[in-house]
């Protein structure tokens, strides 16, 4: 097909496309065949990203572009592709799957301002990945979470595979009056083992990196764009329960609820969430629980994600790198709305206003209220802040918070929990640079003094370096309700009581990186994390010493090694087996070696394992985790996982083995039926966990679910067995 469109020029700055309107109806059907594709805008010259990052791309990927009142159309034509294009799943928003599939991938910065932006992914079966993305220092923060309507197909002409996409408007945030957006597209191309990418950018920044966007011009602008002002999402759901546990009878359960996004303009929302359901969110898989803090967990729930940044991004700086048990401090972690102790507590609704107010300023406010529940008096949460930006790539940040528990329909002025607020955050132009500085406070009735957390740091990213520098405090009394700061809390199993005291963190991390790109090699790396805690007086409470060892070999093999040195106070006894024969508080120093390796991930039959071994306390401690997957690509995967902790302390203390296993069986029957399965067998804490999820989008964004939960103990003895129904459907007003 020969276009006549204009095509794409490329400057020392930046890549151009500029996009014409049509006015003919389009056919979503895969094949580019309409009159309107040949005056589409597009453009050929992709370049390798990784893990080369030099040079054009070795498969020709064309480009088209084009919009109406209504949507963007994108048509992609990846040409020379090597064989059959490899798909692992068929299942929306399955990213680890997707990332090893034959795809393409567009993101896109409404604002041009390289802060914020969406990515709408599809691979060769026609497989949906979507989310919202948040430029946070040296790497994006993507949210996989977030869902929306648009929609895609995929055909195959020889060896040549197209795409056509259709993004509606009414999906983006955006500014009439901004003519010009920031975009990229990616391609995965499996054969090769390369991703090419529109705009050349370096190997180790990751593919929806909001730095590095060509320009998209629309050439007949945006202000008579019409968007859908409301959508309404009813949802209904039932189902029966039965309790052996605390001896209730089967309990029959029917909720209606509903969902609302309303568009004041084309940059701001307002949602609304009335008597929301949340049955059909994945379990959490779990792990042997032998950690002195709580492991960060991330939220699933859709009512808190669009715009999540506006809420969550305060605090400790975190990104893609940082793992789930690394000490962090986050004044807002919506998990602790509607869940206490693993407890789920309805919500009777929730108001979120989330946007841009005027060229630069962003808004967000959340307010939800969740009813009184056994001993838990109902609660009203409010989270309030704006984001101004500044320079190219930077923002001031204000926040408040406020917990308020509600009796007799009054607010209990005594019961509250607050927090306020301000930080800057600073990325250079490049993105080289980027760092933050911090000041909170929080206040209850009883605790308005050593009350603070502040904070100062840096990081810095080229090709073969990188490095985090951080300093944060924390006061005692800085404890807020819906905040995620475990290291401020103590347990005292046998006293049954908790303890804060109060520390200062310093992060100081610095990586290596050499891509070899040989026969041998594609990507290595070493590196230094160093974690040091002061207590509440200023002398050393904890150090923590990684010295590791990174490989990507050519075969797409992946090795970790990794010695770590750990001396740190234990200020509290600790109850690390949980029976009743807590380890003494005082001086310990451990060291231990950590292995990883990873086998080809493209692969049908692949595998991970991990393991390390050291001391522990006053003891030993060896673990395990890993197992195979293996997939019918791309209908099917089957993985089993199995993780184990032997643990032997002195003799007072006590040794332990512990076992989870994990099955996890998906079976994918189009891309509109999937039925995801999670079977968790637990020694720890003597539980059978069986989760069975089969979900019919019968229609864009509309869902029927079938549920199927089950515990167990590992004696085969009933403890709670849930069946349900959950019906959701999108309507457009």
């Amino acid at each position: 097909m020969k276009s006549s469109g204009q095509i794409t020029t490329i400057d020392s700055a930046q890549k151009l496309l500029e996009i014409p309107v049509i006015s003919d109806n389009i056919t979503l059907d895969g094949i580019l065949e309409e009159r309107a594709w040949g005056l589409a805008a597009y453009d050929t010259t992709f370049w390798l990203h990784y893990p080369i990052d030099t040079g054009q791309a070795y498969a020709t990927t064309e480009v088209r572009m084009m919009y109406d009142e209504s949507n963007l159309y994108i048509g992609l034509i990846c040409h020379e592709s090597l064989g059959k294009p490899i798909v692992q799943s068929l299942k929306r928003d399955d990213d680890g799957s997707f990332n090893n599939s034959d795809f393409v991938a567009i993101v896109i910065d409404p604002a041009d301002n390289s802060k914020n932006g969406y990515y709408f992914g599809v691979n060769a079966a026609g497989a949906l990945m979507d989310g919202n993305i948040y430029q946070n220092g040296m790497y994006p923060s993507v949210n996989k979470y977030w869902n929306n309507e648009w929609s895609a197909e995929v055909s195959a002409r020889g060896n040549d595979l197209i795409y056509e996409i259709v993004l509606p408007f009414s999906t983006l945030k955006y500014k009439n009056d901004c003519n010009n957006w920031g975009v990229n597209f990616i391609r995965n191309d499996v054969g090769r083992n390369v991703t090419y990418s529109w705009t050349s950018f370096p190997a180790g920044k990751h593919n929806y990196d909001l730095g590095y966007t060509g320009k998209l011009h629309f050439n007949e602008g945006l202000s008579e764009v019409e968007k859908k002002k409301v959508i309404l999402i009813p949802s209904i759901s039932s189902g029966i329960n039965n309790n052996t546990e605390t001896s209730e009878k089967v309990n029959y359960t029917a909720k209606a609820g509903l969902d609302a996004k309303v568009s004041l303009g084309t940059s701001l929302n307002l949602d609304l969430s009335i008597n929301p359901d949340f049955s059909n969110v994945a379990v959490d898989k779990q792990y042997i629980d032998f950690y002195r803090f709580e492991n960060y967990l991330p939220e699933q729930r859709g009512f808190f994600l669009e715009n999540s940044d506006l809420i969550t991004s305060f605090g400790t700086y975190d990104d893609v790198s940082t793992s789930p048990s690394e000490s962090r401090v986050k004044p807002v972690y919506t998990r602790r709305i509607g869940i206490n102790d693993d407890n789920i507590i309805p919500i009777l609704y929730g108001v979120r206003l989330s946007g841009e107010i005027t060229d630069g300023t962003r808004i967000g406010l959340l307010n939800t209220h969740t009813e009184k529940r056994g001993d838990y008096s109902a609660q009203n949460y409010l989270v309030a802040s704006v984001q101004r930006g500044i320079f190219k790539r930077s923002a001031i940040k204000g926040l408040f918070t406020n917990r308020n528990s509600i009796g007799d329909f009054e607010y209990q002025k005594e019961d509250y929990n607050r927090t306020g607020g301000i930080e800057f955050d600073f990325t250079s132009e490049d993105g080289k640079w980027s760092g933050s500085t911090k000041l909170h406070s929080n206040f209850t009735q009883s605790n308005k003094t050593d009350n603070l957390f502040y904070g100062l740091g840096f990081t810095y990213y080229n090709k073969v370096f990188k490095t985090q520098n951080w300093m944060e405090h924390v006061d005692k009394n800085y404890s807020p309700d819906i905040g995620f700061i475990p290291r401020l809390y103590h347990k005292d199993s046998f006293l049954d009581t908790t303890y804060r005291f109060g520390y200062t963190h310093f992060t100081n991390k610095y990586e290596l990186y050499q891509f070899k790109n040989d026969e041998h090699i594609i990507v290595m790396g070493e590196y230094i994390n160093l974690h040091t805690y002061l207590n509440e007086q200023n002398r050393l409470n904890e150090l923590i010493f990684d010295l590791g060892y990174w490989c990507v070999f050519s075969n797409n093999v992946h090795i970790v090694l990794q010695g770590s040195y750990n001396s740190f106070d234990l200020l509290i006894p600790h109850d690390v087996l949980g029976n009743q024969n807590p380890v003494k508080s005082g001086t310990y120093t451990n060291k231990n070696l950590f292995f990883l390796y990873e086998s080809d991930k493209r692969k049908k039959f692949k595998y991970k394992f991990q393991a390390d071994y050291g001391e522990f306390y006053d003891g030993t401690k060896f673990t395990f985790s890993g197992g195979p997957t293996y997939s019918v690509q791309p209908f099917a995967t089957i993985t089993l996982n199995y993780n184990l902790a032997d643990i032997e302390l002195n003799q007072d203390n006590g040794n332990v083995t512990y076992h989870l296993i994990s099955f996890e069986p998906e079976v994918s029957f189009s891309t509109k039926l999937f039925w995801s399965n999670l079977i968790q067998y637990n020694t720890q804490i003597k539980n059978v966990n069986f989760n069975s999820i089969l979900q019919w989008r019968f229609a864009p964004m509309s869902d029927l679910y079938l549920i199927v939960k089950d515990d167990m103990t590992t004696s085969a003895k009933n403890k709670n067995f849930e069946f349900s129904f959950k019906l959701t459907y999108w309507l457009g007003l």
